[in-house]
Order: C-alpha cells, then structure tokens, then sequence
C-alpha cells in the first residue's frame, strides 16, 4: 500500500470517527437529576406525570382555570394510555389510538384539543416502542437498516399531532420529549443521525427547559447516555443516575429498570444487572423481553440484551 492510499485511509478513518462524535455528543450539557432516596423504591402507587402534577407544564400553574381543567382531561387519558401500554401489545395501542383520534377531533376547546392531540403523539411513539420490543438492544447501533413502513407512518402521524398541538397554543415541555423520540426512531446509521440530531437535540433541550423533573425526561436522556457508542458518547454513570431517578419517579414502569440493567450490565456488574432485570420482570409479566433477559442473565447466558426474541 502507498503512502497516498494510507493517507487517504486514515483520513477517512478520521472522518468516520468524527462523524461519531458528532453524532454521539448529546448537546445538551449537564443536566441536573432530582435528587432520590438512597435506596430505589419500588413503592405501590400511580406513576408521577410529568413535572409532578398532572402532565401540567409549570407555565400552566398561574392559570387554575380552563388549562387546569385541560390538564385533568389530558392526565386522565395518558394513565388509559400507559394502562394499555403495559399489555405490551400493539395491537391494544391501535385500539388507543383511534379512540384518541376520536376525541381530539371531537374536541372544541382549543386548550383540550391540544392536550388531547399530544396524548394522541404520545400514543403513536408509545407503539413504535410495542412494535420494537421484541428486538435486542446494542449500543452504537441502529435497530434497522431502513424504518419499516408501519413506524415511519407513526412518526409522521405523531410529528403532526405535536405541530397541530402547538398551533392551538399547547406548548408542553412533554410534547417536546415526545417530538425526540419519534425523530429519533427513524436513525438508521451514522448519515441519519447526523441528518437529524440538531432536531432532536433541541428538541431535548426544550423539554429540559420546560419540565426537568418530568422522569420519563429522563429516561430518554438515560438512553442517550447508554446507547451511544463506546468511548464516542457513552456514559453509564451518567445513564444510571437518570434510570434510578426515574424509577423512583415511575414505580408502574418497567422499562427504566431494564434499561438500568443493562447499564449494570455493561459495567460489568452482572450481579446487580439481574436484580434490575428481576424487578423489571416482576414489575411488569406481559414484557416478555425484560422476562427473556432477565431469564440469560439467571442461566449466564452471553449477551443477554443484545439478542432479539
């Protein structure tokens, strides 16, 4: 090999790899995690939405009247939400969904429309995650080559759901971590990533400024932190802490316990990696995949989260 075409290797190397960092590198600074009891509780009781009142943006908080109303209306659909989240079927989220789509359009008030129509985004990211539970989880890689259609169709209807909302002056720090996690469903590779982390980082950036204490926040920051690839944005430490914020924040979900196993995991403590994955099993039995992990890590099985069901 001559000197031109080794030169011209590593410049591309160098290129890969930034592209990597640049991809990787969330942009978002170091954003404070509410302090937890030393202990994670996995204590009974109802999941704590978003800022600590009822999907309430703290904006909302001067206007007790028709927001406060608003707001109980959008609380009471997100919980039917996560209750039908929890079969870990899509085929119960489409039940879901059309019904939301029901009421949004039914809707005359614009401060209820617009709740009604985030929940309705909040549904369709929900069933993307339904459609993906089955798959392994690795970091630095994209879980398709190309988004199938059902998913695409889902980012796109809850994209527009998200920009009718904000028309109608709805504005919630929430709808904004929903906006990141439907535009980041559509990553395959280094090319998509780049072509869309500047959204998906403001988008996170918004949520932060809005509602900083709302856990399921959290956990898509945690799995910014976790997924991204070794030495070129990974931070387990910094993924932990969001995952035990959030577990002490949503004692209904499962899914945050899981992903704190495999960052135990991937420490290396394994040990700890199945007492994360026990509760998430426990916590939630129709989550086949978190009973699929947490049974390899029982019989020491390699690469327990890597492999799809």
């Amino acid at each position: 090999m001559n000197v031109r075409r080794v030169v011209t290797v590593l410049i591309l190397l160098g290129l890969g790899v930034g592209a990597w960092a640049y991809v990787t590198s969330d942009g978002l600074g170091d954003v404070p995690i509410p302090p937890v009891p030393p202990v994670e509780s996995d204590r009974p009781g109802p999941d704590t939405p978003p800022g600590g009142d009822p999907t309430r943006d703290p904006g909302s908080a001067t206007d007790p009247g028709p927001a406060a109303a608003a707001d109980e209306r959008m609380a009471a659909r997100r919980s039917v939400l996560h209750a039908a989240r929890r079969l870990c079927r899509v085929e119960a989220l489409d039940e879901f969904i059309l019904e939301q789509g029901l009421l949004a359009q039914e809707a005359q008030d614009p401060a209820v429309k617009g709740r009604q129509l985030q929940v309705l985004a909040e549904a369709h990211l929900e069933r993307i995650y339904a459609r993906n539970s089955h798959r392994g989880m690795v970091p630095g890689e994209a879980q398709y080559a190309r988004v199938p259609r059902a998913i695409e169709d889902d980012v796109q209807e809850g994209l527009a759901a998200l920009a009718r909302a904000r028309g109608l002056g709805v504005d919630l720090g929430d709808g904004y971590r929903v906006e990141a996690g439907l535009r980041t469903s559509r990553i395959t590779g280094k090319l998509s990533a780049m072509g869309m982390k500047s959204k998906v980082t403001a988008a996170y950036n918004r949520s932060v400024e809005l509602d900083t204490e709302n856990p399921r926040l959290h956990v898509g920051l945690g799995c910014r932190k976790l997924f991204a690839p070794r030495f070129l944005g990974q931070d387990l430490d910094k993924a932990m802490e969001h995952f035990v914020y959030a577990c002490f924040k949503l004692p209904q979900d499962e899914r945050p316990r899981l992903f704190a196993a495999m960052t135990a995991y991937l420490t290396g403590d394994r040990e700890g990696a199945e007492q994360w994955a026990e509760k998430a099993a426990t916590l939630n039995p129709n989550n086949a995949f978190a009973q699929a992990v947490f049974r390899r890590l029982q019989n020491g099985e390699s690469d327990p989260f890597g492999r799809d069901l």
